[in-house]
């Protein structure tokens, strides 16, 4: 559980992944950020739920063979996205990698500053990829899935960030700084303390936006034509 980085190391050099481990928790202790370290040995177990990852660090040799490129093309195939690091120990192997479009090679030993270099990409590509926001919660770095937002409420000072699941996020970042980091085609101001995700929206009623969780969210007069205009925009663009 938790809303750190979720990263899953896939090797099957046991005294590699207890390196690259701490590496990995000694990275997060310096950058204050959570991240949650799972780990697996073959690729069968690689069958695990890997859409629960944020980062794979894939070997690319399994039992003598080049397996873990197959399967990461095989991901790729099915429109998978998750961020892929390739760790090789062998040169002309990273060539053949691309094919597996990793966001970055690790060549083994892995050095402290390239492992550094690599988390920071991952970063940087998780926040920008539009798949996820990061936003400062209770003083940690918490990553977002955008689909799962339903709205943001801005309550005195607080902002609540409520998911699908029904979970709040709670953050200080003003409203119009939460705003800024997502999409404008898919979210809109109702009112100067909510933000909609457009595709969440069930029905609008008079002064009210109904979401497909039932929520009613207030629509004030002076944005009402404005979200209507962004919401028939939006329901174009899907169809």
């Amino acid at each position: 559980g938790g809303n750190g980085m979720h990263v899953a190391i896939c090797d099957d050099d046991l005294i590699f992944i207890k390196d690259l481990k701490e590496k990995i928790i000694a990275y997060s202790i310096r950058h204050n950020k959570e991240i949650f370290i799972s780990e697996f040995t073959t690729l069968d177990d690689a069958a695990f739920p890997h859409d629960n990852f944020d980062v794979i660090f894939l070997d690319i040799r399994f039992q003598g063979q080049n397996l873990g490129i197959e399967w990461a093309k095989q991901l790729r195939m099915a429109g998978d996205n998750t961020l892929i690091v390739i760790c090789s120990s062998l040169h002309n192997q990273i060539i053949h990698g691309y094919e597996a479009e990793p966001i970055r090679f690790l060549l083994k030993p892995v050095s402290a500053s390239d492992l550094s270099s690599v988390l920071d990409a991952c970063y940087l590509k998780l926040n920008f990829q539009g798949k996820k926001i990061i936003i400062k919660s209770n003083f940690n770095d918490v990553f977002i899935q955008i689909s799962k937002i339903f709205y943001i409420e801005s309550i005195s000072r607080q902002r609540n960030i409520v998911l699908s699941t029904g979970q709040a996020v709670p953050t200080y970042e003003p409203l119009q700084k939460l705003y800024a980091k997502l999409n404008s085609d898919r979210f809109q101001f109702t009112h100067k303390c909510y933000v909609v995700q457009l595709s969440k929206v069930d029905r609008i009623e008079q002064n009210f936006v109904f979401l497909t969780n039932g929520k009613q969210i207030p629509l004030a007069r002076n944005l009402s034509a404005g979200f209507k205009k962004s919401m028939i925009r939006f329901m174009e663009g899907r169809a």
